[in-house]
């Protein structure tokens, strides 16, 4: 695949997961403080990338300013992450933007978007196993709940899509685990 289909897939995947990309509200600020617009900057970036501008021209500096924001709160923190994952994405630094959607995910208090997009960077990355941790908990979770946003059949297609590549002694041992998973 020529590197500019490569990027024009890759912007396509990020511009589909820009849906799942928030905005700061109300509740990203600690009791008695407000982010006023630290957030805003590094969601106007994200922004930038479902338009389709230059990679070369993204920057992560707005979302680095707003994790400095002493009145941000967890959850606050998680999205910024979040968005800071996916312009480092956008920009080719896949190892950074792992770095930043593991965190976000760590901060998350729900199973959601933050989950996908980590799921999805996994399965580009090759790392087909931890595309198929992170689509298992996706798929868990839209079954738990009644009013997910997520796509089930989307997140089954996605998550089978990992699952074939790897290899046949992987795949059985896999679906064993996603299997106790569901039985949860």
């Amino acid at each position: 695949m020529n590197p500019t289909t490569r990027n024009t897939l890759k912007f396509a995947l990020i511009a589909a997961l820009i849906g799942g990309s928030f905005v700061a509200h109300a509740d990203t600020a600690q009791p008695g403080k407000s982010p006023g617009k630290a957030i805003d900057p590094c969601y106007g970036q994200t922004l930038e990338i479902e338009a389709g501008i230059d990679p070369e021209k993204l920057s992560v500096a707005p979302c680095n300013q707003a994790l400095h924001f002493r009145g941000l709160s967890r959850e606050g923190r998680s999205i910024t992450l979040h968005n800071r994952g996916l312009i480092e994405w956008a920009k080719g630094d896949l190892d950074a933007a792992r770095a930043s959607l593991e965190r976000a995910v760590k901060l998350a208090r729900t199973v959601d978007m933050r989950h996908l997009a980590l799921a999805q960077l996994a399965a580009e990355q090759g790392d087909h196993r931890a595309a198929l941790e992170r689509f298992d908990e996706l798929i868990v979770a839209a079954e738990r709940s009644a009013d997910s946003v997520m796509d089930q059949r989307r997140l089954v297609e996605a998550r089978d899509k990992a699952l074939r590549a790897l290899g046949e002694p992987d795949r059985g041992q896999l679906l064993g685990h996603a299997e106790e998973q569901i039985e949860r």
